[in-house]
């Protein structure tokens, strides 16, 4: 379906973006944009640390206090009001905790080609090969200890949707379809040619799934 027939036909919503490690909201602007065009509100969260966020990587030590400007978003969010929330690659992690803390705030989670953790999986368990590159990077990316915990009741009442990079060589897709075979969501997508950062390589094709789970979701 065209962008220009989901226009027309496509149910306005709420969108909130999260980064990956070591970017920022500004990542999103892509898809951002077309979702703005669509008619649709858009929110791109730097997360501690992240995009021009002020605090030093080094002093997040907690998955709480690296999603900390994610948990002031939703405190903020008025009662009533209900968000479709996008994350990617790392940012499932932040995905995965927000759905915890504020489940009915969120009309559906959407994890593109990103973490979508086990309750009790820390982030080095995902990572651990992976560390020492993480740590050459030019921008830093804090790596928290602890695991990410949730329930049923909370966590497991939020929709979640996953977006497949088919060409990803970072989460190759048989990664991927580990963690949706493990963790299994409501509903699939895949974006072909993709490689993993699907926001700068596909950006077209994600705004029209992104439309589409809106006019299912809401």
């Amino acid at each position: 379906m065209s962008m220009e027939a989901n226009e027309v036909k496509g149910r306005t919503c709420h969108f909130v973006m999260v980064h990956g490690a070591t970017l920022g909201g500004w990542c999103w602007y892509k898809v951002a944009d077309l979702l703005l065009k669509a008619g649709h509100t858009v929110s791109s969260i730097d997360m501690a640390s992240g995009g021009i966020d002020p605090t030093n990587a080094d002093q997040v030590s907690s998955l709480q206090q690296y999603n900390q400007p994610l948990t002031d978003f939703f405190t903020a969010l008025p009662s009533q009001d209900k968000v479709i929330m996008v994350g990617h690659s790392a940012g499932g992690f932040n995905l995965s905790f927000t759905m915890e803390h504020f489940p009915d705030k969120i009309a559906a989670a959407v994890f593109v080609t990103a973490f979508m953790p086990l309750s009790g999986t820390t982030l080095s368990d995902m990572i651990s090969e992976d560390l020492m590159l993480l740590d050459s990077l030019e921008k830093k990316f804090p790596l928290w200890e602890e695991p990410v915990l949730y329930t049923a009741k909370n966590y497991g009442s939020v929709r979640r949707i996953y977006v497949v990079a088919k060409e990803d060589k970072l989460f190759v897709e048989a990664f991927q379809r580990k963690m949706i075979a493990e963790n299994p969501p409501q509903m699939v997508y895949e974006i072909e040619g993709s490689d993993h950062t699907v926001v700068f390589s596909k950006p077209l094709r994600l705004a029209e799934v992104l439309i589409g789970i809106a006019n299912i979701c809401l």
